[in-house]
């Protein structure tokens, strides 16, 4: 009896972490309450390690969005390395991207909004991570 209400409880916990992921749900997710800073920079060596633990599944270990889960995703993971694109990119909207997820900045619902689960100063460490593998070049 006890394993089937923590197997109830467990699939109850998921069911409304996905429906809330899906929905744009967001804990201090809003930009509006928490916008970007320009002067705030982060540690890409910290963003690394963050990048490795959430974002290698999809991106790949190579950040070129090749990550084991990328075929099953349509459309397919950001290649964070290609200088073409992402050089185009602003921190700002990598931010966005980070916090709010895909939907937040018009991109892929498929990108989870990290900022479900991640502290301001991660999500500033992930984006200068980012920043690494491709500078800003402008648009």
């Amino acid at each position: 009896m006890g394993r089937k209400l923590v197997g109830r409880t467990l699939a109850l916990f998921l069911f409304a972490f996905i429906l809330a992921t899906l929905s744009g749900a967001y804990a201090w997710v809003s930009l509006e309450k928490h916008p970007y800073n320009e002067k705030r920079k982060g540690d890409p060596k910290r963003g690394m390690m963050i990048y490795g633990q959430l974002c290698v599944s999809c991106h790949g270990d190579k950040s070129m969005g090749d990550g084991v889960a990328a075929p099953a995703i349509d459309p397919k993971p950001a290649n964070h390395t290609d200088q073409g694109r992402m050089g185009r990119l602003s921190d700002e909207h990598l931010y966005g991207a980070t916090v709010g997820g895909g939907l937040e900045v018009n991109r892929s619902a498929n990108m989870p909004a990290w900022g479900l689960y991640l502290d301001e100063g991660e999500v500033y460490d992930l984006v200068a991570f980012l920043r690494s593998l491709a500078p800003f070049r402008g648009k």
